[in-house]
């Protein structure tokens, strides 16, 4: 797929799920920020609750609260428009709006995911996320959502045609060895008064579980790549070239 000079992309986030050694993490996760601190020099926590809820006839409904737990931090950078997490449960890394390029954005994930093996040591990687959040605006008035759009329900002539609301949600799975399938939501923003634009949210959450894969196998980025092919047919193919003319 071509690179877009106005890519809608409004958020990026590579996310691998692992298994750490029993004990203690909380200060391996601090250290995580030594050497990166000038790129990422505000820290804040990552902080867990659960609660569970219980019904019966003698007492209602009581809720019950696990304490407080600090799950991992965020480092942020000072443009806010990078965060890598270092957690308990794994590691990601956020690029928000505006977004370069693949290669810039995967070599330094990549660069701070070794450091996070080096530094947390997981055990095994479960899970491995490539997730891009897009914000396509779209000129209004329109005749038909297609004419941008190629993921939208048929209705019925019975029923009105027109949507003040609009949200889908589908998963679908790809063939291959790597267990691999795909979230994909499509949803509309309030359009403001003045606003000659309808904005549509497309976010495609492209994952593989992978069961049990050394974090030092070489592996883990073939993946990582083939969950970027994935994610590109279907934004590619979902758009129509009417749409795809808007990011040039």
């Amino acid at each position: 797929m071509k690179a877009f000079p106005r890519a809608p992309i409004q958020e990026a986030l590579l996310d691998l799920q692992v298994q750490l050694p029993e004990g203690s993490v909380d200060e391996v996760l601090i250290s995580f920020q030594d050497g990166i601190e000038e790129r990422f020099p505000t820290k804040k926590d990552i902080k867990r609750i659960t609660q569970n809820f219980e019904l019966s006839p003698q007492n209602g409904i009581q809720t019950f609260s696990t304490p407080v737990i600090c799950q991992g931090y965020q480092y942020i950078s000072d443009s806010n428009q990078k965060i890598v997490q270092a957690r308990s449960d794994g590691f990601t890394f956020n690029k928000l709006r505006p977004y370069s390029d693949w290669k810039t954005f995967s070599e330094e994930a990549h660069e701070l995911w070794k450091k996070y093996v080096e530094v947390v040591k997981p055990i095994s990687i479960n899970r491995i996320g490539l997730r891009y959040i897009n914000r396509i605006e779209i000129p209004i008035p329109f005749s038909d959502f297609r004419e941008y759009c190629l993921l939208f329900p048929d209705f019925p002539q019975e029923i009105p045609q027109k949507l003040s609301e609009f949200f889908m949600r589908f998963v679908t799975p790809s063939p291959g060895e790597h267990n691999i399938s795909t979230v994909v939501n499509l949803t509309f923003e309030p359009v403001t008064n003045d606003s000659l634009m309808l904005p549509l949210i497309f976010d495609i959450d492209t994952f593989s579980l992978t069961g049990k894969l050394d974090p030092k196998d070489s592996l883990t980025w073939t993946i990582v790549d083939e969950l970027r092919e994935i994610k590109n047919q279907i934004f590619d193919s979902s758009l129509t070239e009417k749409c795809k003319k808007l990011f040039l």
